[in-house]
């Protein structure tokens, strides 16, 4: 198995809400398994900005999946939540992007592993570096928390939610699918 980081934002409906199923969801895959969750961060739109807020987090899985496979099974759960690709960038419901995947690069025009803007993104960087400030990013040739000293991004990234507050709502959640529930 190796390490993955995944990360999540949602700045339409129930952000939170929409973090913790797509949490649950990825928590389901077969051949991974959940290992850890950072807080959830509000963060302002990069790119187009006018636009509401972003809720942010990053999660850690143990996962067999080769780099394309965990790419569609993540696109698969984007949509089960509602997600649709109207305006590049433009608000959406939910939004998960591989960071990295330990000892991985791939670079192809559909993926690029470690996440091409990961050393330009405070507000993907905040919560990666609250769960794994040491880990070493292939491509980058630093640490996450050496990438956060070094990002040129200013923006605000405020906690909004600890951990331990996800971890519950993913309890709350458990039994929740998605088809018994719109999004």
């Amino acid at each position: 198995m190796a390490r993955a980081f995944i990360g999540l934002g949602s700045n339409l409906g129930d952000r939170f809400l929409s973090l913790c199923r797509a949490t649950h969801l990825i928590a389901r895959f077969p051949q991974s398994s959940l290992k850890n969750v950072s807080g959830v961060y509000q963060t302002e739109p990069v790119g187009k900005i006018d636009q509401p807020d972003f809720l942010n987090a990053v999660i850690e899985i143990d996962s067999h999946y080769p780099a394309t496979q965990l790419l569609a099974s993540l696109l698969d759960v984007e949509t089960q939540l509602g997600r649709t690709r109207d305006v590049k960038w433009g608000p959406r419901i939910i939004d998960l992007d591989i960071l990295s995947i330990e000892a991985v690069t791939h670079n192809t025009a559909d993926l690029k592993v470690p996440h091409s803007e990961l050393a330009n993104r405070r507000f993907v960087l905040v919560p990666f570096a609250e769960i794994a400030a040491d880990y070493f990013v292939l491509g980058f040739e630093r640490t996450v928390q050496q990438l956060l000293e070094a990002c040129s991004d200013h923006s605000q990234v405020v906690l909004y939610f600890t951990s331990g507050e996800i971890k519950k709502k993913l309890e709350e959640v458990a039994s929740w699918e998605p088809h018994s529930t719109s999004a």
